[in-house]
Protein backbone atom coordinates (compact mmCIF):
# COMPACT_ATOMS: atom_id res chain seq x y z
CA UNK A 1 0.00 0.00 0.00
CA UNK A 2 3.19 2.83 0.82
CA UNK A 3 4.56 1.98 -2.61
CA UNK A 4 1.23 2.68 -4.67
CA UNK A 5 0.57 5.78 -2.51
CA UNK A 6 4.41 6.96 -2.83
CA UNK A 7 3.54 6.36 -6.92
CA UNK A 8 0.28 8.16 -7.09
CA UNK A 9 1.67 11.45 -4.73
CA UNK A 10 5.46 11.02 -4.93
CA UNK A 11 7.48 10.16 -1.98
CA UNK A 12 6.63 12.60 0.39
CA UNK A 13 6.24 16.70 0.88
CA UNK A 14 9.21 18.50 0.82
CA UNK A 15 10.52 21.78 2.19
CA UNK A 16 10.78 23.22 -0.93
CA UNK A 17 7.51 22.50 -2.70
CA UNK A 18 5.20 25.66 -2.90
CA UNK A 19 2.29 25.47 -0.84
CA UNK A 20 0.20 24.73 -3.50
CA UNK A 21 2.00 21.62 -4.37
CA UNK A 22 1.94 20.63 -0.71
CA UNK A 23 -1.81 21.15 -0.60
CA UNK A 24 -2.32 18.93 -4.23
CA UNK A 25 -0.39 16.43 -2.02
CA UNK A 26 -1.84 16.74 0.82
CA UNK A 27 -5.59 16.59 -0.47
CA UNK A 28 -4.22 13.35 -3.02
CA UNK A 29 -3.71 11.79 0.68
CA UNK A 30 -6.46 12.30 2.22
CA UNK A 31 -8.92 11.33 -0.94
CA UNK A 32 -6.90 7.50 -0.61
CA UNK A 33 -7.29 7.56 3.45
CA UNK A 34 -8.70 10.11 5.49
CA UNK A 35 -7.66 8.77 8.38
CA UNK A 36 -3.81 9.72 7.25
CA UNK A 37 -2.22 12.84 8.74
CA UNK A 38 -0.62 14.38 5.96
CA UNK A 39 3.00 15.49 7.10
CA UNK A 40 4.29 18.85 6.29
CA UNK A 41 7.30 20.20 7.40
CA UNK A 42 7.53 23.95 8.86
CA UNK A 43 8.07 26.70 6.44
CA UNK A 44 6.31 29.58 5.45
CA UNK A 45 4.79 27.45 2.75
CA UNK A 46 4.30 24.88 5.15
CA UNK A 47 2.01 27.13 7.48
CA UNK A 48 0.16 28.19 4.53
CA UNK A 49 -1.01 24.79 3.24
CA UNK A 50 -1.37 23.78 6.77
CA UNK A 51 -4.23 26.50 6.95
CA UNK A 52 -5.73 25.34 3.61
CA UNK A 53 -6.07 21.44 4.47
CA UNK A 54 -6.92 21.72 7.88
CA UNK A 55 -9.78 24.30 6.88
CA UNK A 56 -10.90 21.34 4.62
CA UNK A 57 -10.91 18.68 7.79
CA UNK A 58 -7.30 17.12 6.79
CA UNK A 59 -5.54 16.35 9.82
CA UNK A 60 -2.00 18.15 9.63
CA UNK A 61 1.38 17.11 11.55
CA UNK A 62 4.09 20.01 11.12
CA UNK A 63 7.47 18.18 11.09
CA UNK A 64 10.82 19.88 12.16
CA UNK A 65 9.64 22.43 14.65
CA UNK A 66 12.61 23.51 16.80
CA UNK A 67 11.42 26.32 18.61
CA UNK A 68 8.40 27.19 20.65
CA UNK A 69 7.67 30.02 18.38
CA UNK A 70 7.20 27.84 15.64
CA UNK A 71 5.07 25.40 17.44
CA UNK A 72 2.51 28.36 18.60
CA UNK A 73 2.72 29.21 14.55
CA UNK A 74 1.54 25.80 13.52
CA UNK A 75 -1.06 25.26 16.16
CA UNK A 76 -2.34 28.92 14.89
CA UNK A 77 -2.35 27.11 10.88
CA UNK A 78 -4.71 24.67 12.29
CA UNK A 79 -2.19 21.90 12.77
CA UNK A 80 -3.71 19.31 14.71
CA UNK A 81 -0.60 17.59 15.41
CA UNK A 82 2.85 18.95 15.73
CA UNK A 83 6.70 16.89 15.73
CA UNK A 84 9.52 18.81 17.19
CA UNK A 85 13.14 18.05 16.93
CA UNK A 86 14.61 16.63 19.75
CA UNK A 87 18.52 15.88 19.19
CA UNK A 88 20.20 17.29 22.43
CA UNK A 89 18.71 18.76 25.97
CA UNK A 90 17.90 21.43 24.54
CA UNK A 91 15.76 20.11 22.45
CA UNK A 92 13.88 18.24 25.30
CA UNK A 93 13.48 21.68 26.91
CA UNK A 94 11.84 23.31 23.74
CA UNK A 95 8.91 20.46 24.19
CA UNK A 96 8.52 20.88 27.83
CA UNK A 97 8.19 24.67 27.37
CA UNK A 98 5.66 23.99 23.91
CA UNK A 99 3.99 21.93 26.19
CA UNK A 100 3.18 24.54 29.04
CA UNK A 101 2.53 27.15 26.43
CA UNK A 102 -0.26 24.77 24.90
CA UNK A 103 -1.72 24.06 28.69
CA UNK A 104 -1.84 27.18 29.25
CA UNK A 105 -3.11 29.00 25.70
CA UNK A 106 -5.57 25.95 25.93
CA UNK A 107 -3.95 25.08 22.46
CA UNK A 108 -5.79 21.67 21.07
CA UNK A 109 -2.87 20.98 18.85
CA UNK A 110 -0.96 17.48 20.16
CA UNK A 111 2.67 17.01 20.37
CA UNK A 112 3.99 13.51 18.60
CA UNK A 113 7.55 12.37 18.06
CA UNK A 114 8.54 10.51 15.02
CA UNK A 115 10.33 7.37 15.51
CA UNK A 116 13.52 8.01 15.62
CA UNK A 117 13.29 10.40 18.89
CA UNK A 118 13.69 8.40 22.48
CA UNK A 119 10.59 7.34 23.78
CA UNK A 120 11.91 8.37 27.43
CA UNK A 121 11.27 12.34 26.59
CA UNK A 122 7.58 11.49 25.72
CA UNK A 123 7.16 10.23 28.76
CA UNK A 124 9.00 12.68 30.75
CA UNK A 125 8.44 15.91 29.46
CA UNK A 126 5.21 15.56 27.03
Amino acid sequence: MKFFINQLIGKNIKTNDTWKKMVKKGRKLANIDLDKIVEIPMSLQGLKACKVLSGEGIKVNITSISYSAQALLAARAGADYISPVIENIKGVDTVKEISEMFKREKIKTKIIFEKKEMPLYTANYA
